[in-house]
């Protein structure tokens, strides 16, 4: 079944210049939530979304594997897999209910990993309610078409945010950059980081001059300074 939406605003916040990126990465992007059951890992239900259709495909009962099928069908156009914690926890469940997917090869962007770079204060955003699973505040229970649609809105936010962060503290972006791609697996970040900077991932000659220049930066406890945990076991 597909469920029938409004399409989704994408306008950009008024204070950040070069709004354009958000948008345009954002199109690019296919948004996946499932619903788990805890006991079982058995996938109860699912949706995806695309901000270039105006219908959402929603699974919630019937044939799960010829649902899947549909989902390979409706991500096929679509560059990256958007979602919160989808990385450790989307993806797994998806290949495990079906090796031949095509979806689980696209590069994942994963905004819980995002979080923390984008609002240091408070990593966890205001869509989120649960920093442990990555649950967002959906306004009703297990709907994972609504989940999905927020994840389009906090990526945005992200984008705003690491935009702004790189007009204030080009140097520290820089070094984002440089640590959160370099692996095949990180396509999607790079692809993030590549819209907000216009640039290719930093060379190692351009991550030393930047980080020369924000160890005095770091010692005046700048406004936006390196988070506190470590990006995927190596910041």
């Amino acid at each position: 079944p597909q469920s029938k939406r409004a399409p989704i605003q994408l306008a950009p916040a008024a204070k950040v210049r070069n709004p354009p990126f958000a948008s345009a990465l954002l199109g690019t992007c296919v948004s996946i939530d499932l619903e788990v059951d805890p006991s079982t890992a058995r996938i109860l239900s699912f949706a995806a979304v695309r901000p270039d259709r105006e219908t959402a495909l929603v699974h919630r009962s019937g044939d799960p594997a010829a649902a899947l099928r549909r989902l390979d069908a409706f991500a096929r156009e679509s560059a990256f897999l958007l979602g919160h914690n989808i990385i450790r926890f989307d993806l797994k469940h998806l290949a495990a209910a079906s090796g031949g997917l095509e979806v689980i090869l696209k590069p994942a962007i994963d905004t819980l990993w995002l979080n923390p770079l984008a609002f240091p204060k408070n990593p966890y955003h205001h869509l989120v309610k649960h920093h442990q699973d990555g649950s967002l505040q959906a306004g009703h229970v297990n709907d994972p078409e609504l989940d999905a649609r927020l994840v389009l809105e906090v990526l945005r936010n992200q984008i705003e945010a690491l935009t702004g962060l790189g007009e204030r503290h080009p140097d520290l972006l820089v070094a984002f950059h440089w640590l959160t791609t370099g692996r095949a697996d990180e396509a999607g970040f790079d692809a993030v980081f590549r819209a907000v900077r216009a640039r290719p991932r930093p060379e190692t000659e351009e991550l030393e001059r930047a980080a020369g220049r924000l160890i005095p930066l770091r010692s005046r406890r700048c406004d936006h300074g390196p988070p506190t945990r470590g990006w995927r076991g190596r910041v």
